[in-house]
């Protein structure tokens, strides 16, 4: 996986046409509102708004610059697995707690 350093920024070719202060105005009041929602969006789940969340984009591409593709499907693989045998596992114990209330006499209520 390959984030892009959040130094790069994109701009759409707005085409040939030049655009006018009184258009170009409104469209960059509405790219400072998504800057503050998402700013404030960052801060509600901890990241530390928007200088903590390019630091953590910062971060993650390095980390998982340094992990290849093979390794991190390796590891989703193995994640998979373990998550299907604790489902079994869990299924299993729920059986065996039903058993154990059937031999004490006592009827489950599910």
């Amino acid at each position: 996986m390959w984030l892009a350093p959040i130094a790069h920024v994109f701009w759409l070719n707005g085409g040939v046409e030049p655009v006018s202060l009184e258009e170009l105005v409104p469209q960059l009041e509405a790219l400072g509102h998504v800057a503050s929602e998402l700013d404030a969006r960052l801060r509600d789940v901890g990241v530390g708004g928007l200088d903590g969340g390019t630091s953590l984009h910062e971060r993650l591409g390095t980390v998982l610059d340094a992990v290849s593709r093979d390794d991190l499907e390796r590891m989703a693989r193995l994640v998979e697995a373990i998550r299907r045998e604790l489902d079994d596992a869990a299924r299993r114990i729920a059986a065996l707690r039903e058993l154990k209330l059937l031999l004490d006499g006592v009827v489950p209520t599910s």
